[in-house]
């Protein structure tokens, strides 16, 4: 099923074009996904499927890019189409609707988990950027330092490293002992960081298992109202509510 708008948390391909598509007035066709055969855009074309639009809410399940947009183009207002067994059909009475509405109530309530997750994760991403600086700058240094006592193991343009130590003058056995300092100050450094290091990636580590279980929740609550919305369309065939779908 996808669905828009789109948690902030999830950033599933196939719902963020939809979500673009619809931000952009549902313009321009977008291209079905690339590598994708005339038969398999045959096969899906044949499938079950629906497209169910609540106010700026909408959900479908089994159409492809193109033929979203397009729909979404046909249709205004609140309506619920869907082809049950190659046939098409139209929802449009407002107590169907609600009723289709309600069935996902259970996802809507994650939404606050959801959000709530994706500024957690925001938060330690800023953080592991912070710490991955300053990890860069104490390399840094160290560089320059091991450079200039020729412990440079690899690490800088031999043709310049050499050219630059004939030009400069040699280094003095206080010089050597005050680089040999400042070194250890700064390895120092980089072991007090590696806590920090080990803090931030149990909490990756954690984040990432809490979001698999939301995950997890939110695909059971998917198929259980799926199941009962399908449960729905079919009743509404059978008392005349859904009428046949015009011809796109």
């Amino acid at each position: 099923m996808t669905r828009c708008p789109v948690p902030p948390r999830n950033f599933r391909l196939a719902k963020a074009v939809l979500t673009a598509a619809l931000l952009a007035g549902l313009g321009a066709p977008l291209r079905a996904a690339s590598g994708e055969s005339g038969e398999q855009r045959l096969g899906r074309a044949s499938r079950d499927s629906y497209v169910l639009t609540l106010g700026k809410d909408s959900m479908s399940t089994n159409l492809d890019i193109d033929s979203y947009v397009r729909m979404r183009e046909k249709y205004t207002g609140d309506f619920l189409w869907f082809r049950r067994k190659g046939t098409t059909y139209l929802i449009e009475d407002p107590a169907t609707l609600r009723e289709a509405q309600d069935l996902f109530a259970p996802l809507r309530a994650l939404e606050p988990e959801q959000k709530d997750l994706g500024r957690r994760q925001e938060a330690l991403s800023e953080k592991e950027e912070a710490l991955e600086r300053e990890q860069d700058a104490l390399d840094s240094q160290i560089d320059r330092l091991t450079e200039e006592t020729g412990e440079t193991e690899g690490d800088w343009d031999d043709e310049f490293t050499v050219q630059d130590s004939m030009d400069a003058a040699p280094a003095t056995d206080e010089d050597r002992a005050e680089i040999d300092r400042a070194l250890e100050e700064l390895r120092s450094q980089q072991d007090a960081l590696r806590p920090r290091q080990h803090e931030l990636d149990a909490k990756s580590r954690e984040l990432d298992a809490e979001e698999r279980a939301l995950d997890a929740r939110e695909d059971k609550l998917e198929r259980e109202a799926e199941a009962k919305l399908w449960a729905l369309m079919d009743a509404a065939v059978k008392s005349g509510v859904a009428k046949p779908a015009p011809a796109r």
